[in-house]
């Protein structure tokens, strides 16, 4: 019988390539990829300068491919620079209901108070 691993996705901007980044030097013996969930498979995805809109375009082929489980947004601060607080929560809600509508599809599913069945 194979065991099922859940699959763990952060996803974001340039804190979360940094942050791959540190982990894949092991620049401290206590920080490990798996964040010491043992059976998880986590996977940082993160680009500098990513805005809401840019990750809607180009990186929800790699949460598709990846299929995680359990998707980690680390998202908004760049968009802060340009729109208000209120239109980039807009478009966090907006991307979420997206990656459960989309991805999420074959079961029920709740993030943040956001559910699909």
């Amino acid at each position: 019988m194979a065991s099922c691993v859940p699959k763990v996705m952060i996803l974001g901007h340039s804190f979360v390539r940094r942050l791959s980044c540190d982990l894949d030097q092991q620049f401290d013996d206590r920080a490990k990829r798996n964040f010491d969930l043992n059976h998880v498979n986590v996977r940082l995805f993160g680009v500098g300068g990513r805005t809401v809109k840019k990750i809607k375009d180009f990186d929800l082929g790699v949460v598709f491919r990846f299929a995680p489980d359990v998707v980690i947004l680390e998202i908004g601060t760049n968009d802060l620079c340009n729109i208000s607080a209120e239109v980039v929560g807009s478009e966090i809600d907006e991307l979420v209901k997206q990656l459960l509508g989309d991805f999420f599809r074959s079961s029920s599913w709740s993030v943040s108070g956001y559910s699909v069945s």
